[in-house]
């Protein structure tokens, strides 16, 4: 036997050897079609990320519509600090990583802080493991995000335009963060 087919032999061994060790397997409740019974894998657990430079900002100009119009913002998360910021709970579908909060305009607002319970809230309906792709955003760079806003397409015909005050926030666990109250008026 020859030294080089020996050595393809030999190669060809190794990587069988680490290909099958490297393979792993999905846990799920339940049994597999072979009748072998899996655990479910946990939940990740993602760290908290500070927020304290980054902003959630309107880039929408329009804000007002028609009752039963589609109606979708767009909005710049900004990472207006010096350090690079890790979002590794970055959902794989844009928008679901905000939700939505609104309210009818008061005809004197109190100038509070933003409490969500005072708020009806629109949030994405995720599946149970959603997929993640970490977002990077370098000093001064930013990424758009689009929002529907259900409610104006659910909406009757209002007999007077109507205001509503709009606020959107991250929809992630390890961020805590929400935009200006805006506000749009119904037609």
């Amino acid at each position: 036997m020859s030294a080089a087919r020996r050595f393809a032999g030999l190669v060809a061994v190794v990587l069988m050897t680490s290909m099958l060790v490297s393979c792993t397997e999905t846990k799920v409740d339940g049994y597999s079609p072979e009748g072998w019974k899996f655990r479910k894998q946990k939940q990740r657990q993602f760290k908290p990320v500070d927020a304290s430079h980054l902003e959630l900002m309107l880039v929408s100009k329009r804000l007002g519509f028609m009752a039963g119009e589609s109606v979708t913002l767009t909005f710049r998360l900004v990472n207006r600090g010096e350090k690079t910021v890790n979002l590794p709970e970055w959902l794989a579908s844009p928008e679901d990583n905000l939700k939505l909060y609104y309210r009818p305009l008061k005809a004197d607002p109190p100038h509070t802080p933003f409490q969500a319970s005072e708020w009806t809230c629109v949030q994405p309906e995720l599946p149970p493991s959603p997929e993640h792709f970490e977002l990077t955003l370098n000093p001064r760079n930013s990424v758009l995000v689009t929002k529907r806003l259900p409610f104006i397409r659910k909406m009757a015909p209002p007999a007077q335009p109507q205001m509503y005050q709009v606020i959107v926030a991250s929809n992630l666990a390890s961020l805590q963060l929400h935009g200006e109250t805006i506000v749009i008026t119904v037609k």
